[in-house]
């Protein structure tokens, strides 16, 4: 299967991958960290990225990914809950500023409960 990131068509990551699972704690954390740091430039990318979590790394003093330079860092990032993610919603509707791509590059919606359950009634999308 493929997937598009940041423009450019790459293979899906195996759920699975032998190499990882016998990795060196050590190596396994920094493979980690490079994901997270991927991840992280996404949703921080100046033209675009994700206004809501701009937002709240904003606030903990993260504006750019060379602003997490280790687990540190990480740790000091604020949590999300779920009444933060139905204010937003209901302030930008339908789907709030929780959105890091142009919406038609969204192929599912998942909407949850407070347990945690699909829920249609009263959606909070995720």
């Amino acid at each position: 299967m493929k997937r598009v990131a940041g423009g450019v068509v790459t293979a899906r990551a195996p759920l699975y991958d032998a190499g990882r699972e016998i990795m060196p704690r050590g190596q396994l954390r920094e493979c980690r960290w490079r994901s997270f740091q991927a991840m992280a430039a996404e949703l921080l990318e100046p033209e675009g990225g994700n206004a809501f979590v701009k937002r709240k790394w904003r606030e903990a003093g993260v504006t750019s990914v060379e602003d997490l330079r280790s687990w540190d860092d990480f740790d000091r990032l604020p949590l999300s809950c779920k009444a933060e993610l139905v204010a937003d919603q209901a302030a930008q509707p339908p789907f709030g500023t929780n959105l890091t791509y142009p919406l038609e590059r969204y192929v599912r919606l998942q909407c949850i409960d407070e347990q945690g359950r699909a829920a249609w009634a009263n959606p909070v999308f995720v």
